[in-house]
This record gives C-alpha cells, structure tokens and sequence, in this order.
C-alpha cells in the first residue's frame, strides 16, 4: 500500500500525452478556407455619418428590371431600379415601390434595401470558432509577408482587394493612392468608406508596392500572359481571378475555357514553386440587371462551380467568397468597398498564416 504503479504512471501520463496531442489537433481549423467563408454577419450600430448612397428610387414608383434614365454614378451600365429604404415606399414589389414592412417584403420578386447589410458597419463571424479571420495590423502583415512576393492577378475585383491590402501594410486610408494623385482627388474616407472601390480610379491607384520594410513586393497586375511567362519564377503566391477566364464562360464554354487558361500549372503541380490562390466570383449586389444573365446569382454561382471542379482537379486552393457577399451592400451592383475588400484581404493573410508561414519553403 503506498506502492507507485510504474506502469499505471507511464499509462496514465502516455493518455494525458495523447489527450493533450488531440485537444491541439482539435483546436485547429480543419480547413481555413472553407472555415472562413461558412458564417454571418453581426451588425453594428450605423455612425450618424453612414453615408448610405443617395436614393435610387424613380420618380415613377416603378422599380426592379427597368432602366433608370439616367444611371447613377456609370451612364454605361444598366441597373436594377430599387426603392427609397428611408421613404414612404421602400419594397420593390412585383415592379412597384410600395409600402410595407420588411417582414412582408420577402419575396421571389421582392427587392428591399432595408434588409441588405454594410459590411463596414458589420463583423464578419464564421460559425467554426477555430477558423476566425484574424484582423491584422500593418506590423503584422508586413511581419508575415517579409521577404516573400505576391502577385495580385485578375480584373477589378482582385485590384480591389490589393488595394484593401496596400491600404493594411501602409496603415493608412489613402496608402492605395500614387503618390502623384493630386489632392483634389484624394479620398474623404469617412464621407466614402463604402463606396472607395469606386473612387480609386485606376490611373491613381497604386500598381505596385515594394516599400514595407523593404522587403516586401506586390508587383503591378500583369497581363493574361502572366502564367506563361513566369510560370517557373520562384515567387510565393499567386491570387487570380481571370477576367479573361469569365468572359470566355459567359460563353456556356467555361470548362473547356477555363482548362485552357489553368492547364500551364499542371507543370508546376508537384514543385513548392509558385503557390496558388484562387479567389471565386462573389455575389451580385441588389443593383445588378438581371439584363446581364451570366452576372445573376446564379450565372455567378455556375461560373464559380465549373471553376472549382476544375482547379480542384489541379488541386488549387479556392477561396469561395459567393456566401459572405449575399445581401451585402454594393455601390454598383457588381463591386464592394472598404469592408468586404479589407475582409478579403486578411482573409487572404489569415490563409497564408494558417497554411503556409509554418512550411520552410514559403520565403
């Protein structure tokens, strides 16, 4: 009595081991990328300077897919009329503004602002609590990102997003901008914080950035020739979305379209050289046409679907962001501003940490 057990201690402290081992394996996200994107937004309270974008609204009442005559903000494009949120009719109901609550404004042919979310007034909360986005600050961005490259390949919604990342390593809301826009042309963040996609024009948004800690270069979005030409340069990681990619799909072809664009990597499949991203098509926002089939939700959601059965085939991570966008507020119908943008972009830094920071060859 009294006696130690040896090999009732070795079992009980190779269990406490394993259990430990296990709560460590289990506390990690299974997978981050999917992790990510499977969640909900938490609002905020507005500020009183929320800046909702002025009202869309007819003058006819009418609303839903008829033209305005004159299209807010791009005379080009058309756009889905919607009602006044704050007026006295604020559901679009089968082609009418009228009044009722939002509760009675849900509906196949029902189309109602109210109800539709600011991402910059909101929190972004996937279900999975081990696979959170982390926010970064610009000292930890530039600390996970010293001496690699990334390369921000794609149309307008991968610029936006390296804009959203230039403006984090930079800690600053005009970071984006060339350092030659004249300052007339400079944004007033507070007044355009949901709609600064928009402002940043492309002849002042900054191409490249190489001046963070002298280290790290995200070099100029390159031209569709880009897989070709540096396919075996050694760079970190890629993020694509190919415009090229989608206007070929609009086409019903997208499988034999997109194979043809992604084929070159087979090349590069087994070697650590370069990583790849793809960031998938988000949702259309309430102003989008259905005019413009293959840009609906679920001409979008198609795309997105022959995308990944291909790149999953190349075994390409994809970042799917379709489900975190539904609902949100865009300024035009197709593009985001600051907070879907700045959430992509540490979303884009959450994956590099949580895949790639710990492998030795990342840098």
């Amino acid at each position: 009595r009294g006696k130690l057990n040896t090999a009732d201690n070795r079992d009980a402290s190779s269990t406490l081991h394993n259990d430990k081992k296990t709560m460590i394996k289990d506390s990690r996200c299974p997978n981050i990328l999917s992790g990510m994107n499977q969640g909900q937004w938490i609002k905020r309270p507005l500020t009183s300077q929320e800046q909702i974008p002025p009202s869309y609204q007819r003058n006819d009442g009418r609303c839903g897919d008829v033209s305005y005559d004159q299209s807010p903000q791009f005379r080009h494009m058309s756009f889905k009329a919607i009602c006044n949120p704050k007026g006295e009719t604020p559901c679009c109901y089968t082609h009418k503004c009228i009044n009722v609550s939002e509760t009675d404004c849900r509906c196949p042919t029902c189309y109602d602002e109210r109800q539709s979310i600011h991402a910059e007034y909101a929190q972004w909360k996937p279900e999975d609590d081990r696979c959170m986005v982390k926010n970064f600050t610009s000292i930890e961005a530039c600390s996970l990102l010293n001496e690699t490259t990334l390369h921000f390949v794609g149309d307008s919604f991968i610029r936006h997003v390296f804009a959203a990342m230039v403006v984090l390593l930079t800690n600053n809301p005009e970071g984006a901008l060339k350092n030659t826009t004249p300052r007339s042309n400079h944004l007033n963040t507070a007044a355009n914080i949901s709609r600064n996609a928009s402002e940043l024009c492309i002849s002042q948004e900054k191409k490249n950035y190489t001046d963070v800690g002298q280290s790290t270069n995200m070099p100029d979005p390159v031209s569709s020739d880009f897989p070709k030409s540096h396919i075996l340069k050694a760079e970190n990681l890629d993020i694509s979305n190919s415009s090229r990619v989608r206007r070929k799909a609009d086409t019903g072809n997208s499988s034999l379209a997109i194979t043809s664009q992604t084929s070159p990597r087979t090349t590069v499949d087994k070697k650590p050289w370069p990583r790849l991203l793809w960031i998938g098509a988000h949702a259309p926002g309430l102003l989008k046409s259905s005019k413009f089939s293959e840009q609906t939700a679920a001409g979008v959601q198609s795309f997105n679907k022959n995308v990944y059965k291909v790149l999953n085939d190349f075994r390409v991570p994809y970042l799917d962001t379709f489900e975190m966008t539904k609902g949100i507020v865009s300024f035009d119908g197709t593009h985001y501003g600051y907070g879907i943008n700045m959430l992509k972009a540490n979303m884009l830094l959450t994956y590099i940490q949580h895949e790639l920071s710990s492998d030795p060859d990342w840098r």
